[in-house]
């Protein structure tokens, strides 16, 4: 008799052993999913902060890129304006001093 008790108490703790087993694989099993799910949704944030930020950045290298162009073609102007008024005025002073131009100059 003394056999079958402990056999039975054997089995029974073994099954009871079991059963946590499954109980934390179970848990464990949840837990996981519910961290993938959280992984998911940062991945999806930080997806998207990237993309905000590059977005950002594009449009002010953008911007800057227009004004800097808008600035060298101003610059291109007036250099030109100038040059212009300095090539009138040498025309005028090279006339009344009777100075021909150097042949380089045509």
């Amino acid at each position: 008799m003394n056999e079958i008790v402990q056999n039975a108490m054997i089995g029974l703790f073994g099954a009871g052993f079991l059963g946590i087993l499954f109980h934390h694989l179970r848990d464990m099993s949840a837990r996981l999913s519910s961290l993938e799910t959280t992984v998911k949704s940062m991945d999806t944030k930080f997806t998207g902060a990237i993309k905000d930020s590059e977005t950002k950045f594009t449009g002010a290298i953008k911007d800057s890129e227009t004004k800097f162009t808008g600035a060298i073609k101003d610059l291109e102007i007036r250099m030109d304006t100038k040059f212009k008024e300095h090539g009138e005025r040498l025309a005028r002073i090279e006339a009344k001093l009777e100075i021909d131009p150097p042949a380089e100059a045509a």
